[in-house]
């Protein structure tokens, strides 16, 4: 109060400061809540059997995708221990056939995310591979830009 009514001129400010000690000095009687907990992910350690199951599953063909679904690691994860375990990393992408169904399914309405979905590639996949086809994209309410 001292530091509010020494130096502040806003009247206002120490008519807020008054209610909000009386509003606490009023609820002083209930237990104080806990604060939040931020909780953060844990470093999983993998075992060395561990890292060469995904390897192994990798290099025979299993997606990177499916291998974090799987594990729970992070993609970025999943990519780093098969770059340092000298694993081929692969690019997925989308071919010539799937661009022309692509395009088509996008000119019917069908939205970036949807397509991706259907190929099992991201978004951002879908619309880089149609832009360099020359598909004209749709703004984010669908309309022609």
């Amino acid at each position: 109060m001292e530091t509010i009514g020494t130096y502040s001129r806003k009247a206002y400010l120490t008519e807020r400061f008054l209610t909000l000690r009386n509003k606490l000095s009023h609820n002083s009687t209930r237990a104080p809540t806990a604060p939040a907990v931020h909780r953060h992910a844990r470093k999983r350690h993998l075992t060395k059997d561990e890292v060469s199951e995904i390897v192994a599953r990798y290099n025979a063909g299993t997606r990177s995708t499916q291998l974090v679904t799987e594990t729970g690691l992070a993609k970025e994860t999943i990519l780093k221990l098969l770059h340092t375990n000298g694993a081929t990393i692969r690019r997925r992408g989308l071919s010539v056939a799937d661009i022309a169904e692509a395009a088509t399914l996008y000119r019917d309405g069908r939205s970036l995310e949807w397509i991706g979905k259907h190929f099992g590639v991201s978004h951002t996949t879908v619309r880089a591979a149609l832009k360099k086809h020359g598909v004209k994209m749709r703004d984010t309410h669908g309309r022609e830009r």
